[in-house]
């Protein structure tokens, strides 16, 4: 038995790998002879590059930067191993049609709080109205420059390929254009869990964006997002030029505009700094509102209004405006970096989870995109159990003079592994998921007993559950029998 591990953070308790790790203990215990493969997951916030890293056997990196209020930190940010491809060179004249290999660079992950996260800054300590996201920034070019470094050692590590001897002279490629291709240098963004409102203009300003007032002077350093109201011109003739060469994947869980009554500052504000009263928050969308005025007007972007770019107070809009990123739902973003679809296939069971499963989970949650994924594989299977058995068949086939007979096989079921969601505990509308995938719902909690036990004790109810799950299929198993 292949058992694929896809669970997504307990959170307040147990990390992604850690959950992951309690699940395959569990199950171990009843299936000893199965190989587990864990794939720990995030939705972009805390714990996305720890969840990647493992899920991908990358490697952590540290960068020098500063907290939201401008205290200096170290902060962890990953490296993703590349991925092999191919390149298809079948235009080229006289070419064979042969694909020549072509190289992925390594990709890598930050996190917005790893340094601007609100968990860095005590309760009494929070300052919506000054938090900088300036230290994400330090990490983001710290990660950028690293990639572009990886991406020029890549090609130079891959001279190009021998030309096609049985090509004609005057149509032989060049030796570069037979150099095996690399992509862009890639870099995942996760953007959930900051503790600031400044619409990205710190993180833009660490890589070269410059703010200025009415006098020109530029607004000081680590300001936050109510100096944006003193905002008159906008300066991006500084920006990192490796930003319009790079692949900026955003990982995003929420939905909200930049601005108004469902924007970041209305929203967001108040879980971020209690303290502010409701015409305090509306001033800082003011000024939210008059940075996205005049990125509009520089870059000629309008993305004020798009999904998403309330994202990390504001943070998401600062990216659109002035970056090639695309904001993209975290849990599938997620998916595709750990190359989840082709993992699922080799398994022939798929374990997921999350701290509380309810009728949000549906709305795009690790498990909801677990569950959706490993459905999307039943075709792909289908197909190719049908092409294997044509060609097994085909090998049977008994010629004579004057017949053929071929011996059929019987056809394969095409059915995807059937996934079963491990949860901290269920709520309303959990029921949902067994229409879009699951199999089975398991809460980790066998009595009653208190949220705070639940919290502090939720390793070693995740293992005891997953043993009763475990021994629930293997029953289910001998009944078949």
């Amino acid at each position: 038995m292949r058992v694929l591990i896809a669970p997504d953070s307990f959170k307040g308790s147990l990390s992604a790998p850690e959950a992951a790790q309690c699940i395959r203990e569990g199950w171990q215990k009843v299936f000893p002879e199965a190989e587990f493969d864990l794939a720990p997951l995030a939705d972009g916030g805390e714990g996305t590059v720890t969840a990647l890293v493992q899920a991908c056997g990358g490697s952590l990196r540290y960068a020098d930067a500063h907290d939201a209020l401008g205290r200096p930190l170290r902060a962890a940010w990953g490296v993703l191993p590349g991925l092999p491809g191919s390149t298809d060179f079948s235009g080229l004249p006289g070419s064979s049609g042969s694909p020549v290999p072509s190289i992925s660079p390594r990709c890598a992950v930050i996190e917005v709080a790893e340094a601007s996260g609100l968990t860095l800054i005590k309760e009494d300590e929070r300052d919506l109205r000054r938090a900088s996201s300036f230290g994400s920034g330090e990490v983001f070019r710290a990660a950028l420059e690293f990639s572009h470094a990886e991406h020029a050692s890549g090609a130079a590590a891959h001279p190009p390929h021998s030309a096609n001897s049985g090509l004609p002279k005057t149509e032989l490629p060049s030796p570069e254009s037979l150099r095996p291709k690399l992509s862009r240098p890639r870099l995942i963004v996760g953007l959930g869990g900051s503790a600031t409102n400044d619409g990205g203009s710190g993180l833009l300003r660490a890589l070269g964006l410059r703010l200025l007032d009415a006098s020109g002077a530029e607004l000081p350093p680590n300001s936050g997002g109510a100096a944006l109201a003193r905002l008159a011109k906008i300066d991006a003739s500084g920006l990192h030029p490796l930003l319009a060469r790079t692949e900026i994947l955003v990982a995003c869980d929420v939905q909200n505009p930049l601005c108004g009554p469902q924007g970041a500052s209305l929203v967001f504000g108040p879980q971020k700094d209690p303290k502010l009263t409701e015409a305090e928050l509306w001033e800082l969308d003011a000024a939210l509102a008059r940075f996205a005025r005049l990125s509009k007007a520089l870059t000629g972007r309008d993305v004020a209004e798009q999904p998403g770019a309330g994202a990390a107070g504001g943070l998401g809009a600062g990216l659109l405006f002035y970056t090639p990123a695309r904001l993209l739902p975290g849990a599938e973003l997620m998916l595709e970096s750990i190359n989840f679809s082709a993992r699922a296939a080799r398994a022939d069971l798929v374990i997921t989870g999350e701290g509380r499963t309810d009728a949000q989970t549906l709305m795009g949650k690790a498990p909801f995109a677990v569950a959706r994924a490993v459905a999307g594989l039943a075709p792909k299977i289908a197909a190719e159990a049908d092409q294997k058995v044509t060609a097994e068949a085909d090998l049977r086939v008994t010629a004579t003079a004057d017949q053929k007979v071929t011996a059929a096989a019987p056809g394969a079921s095409g059915n995807a592994p059937p996934v079963i969601c491990i949860s901290g505990s269920l709520g309303q509308g959990a029921e949902g998921l067994l229409q879009h995938g699951i199999s089975a719902l398991h809460p980790i909690v066998a009595e009653p007993c208190s949220l705070r036990y639940c919290m502090e004790n939720a390793a070693a109810l995740l293992r005891d559950a997953s043993e009763r799950a475990a021994r629930l299929m293997k029953t289910g198993m001998r009944i078949k029998e």
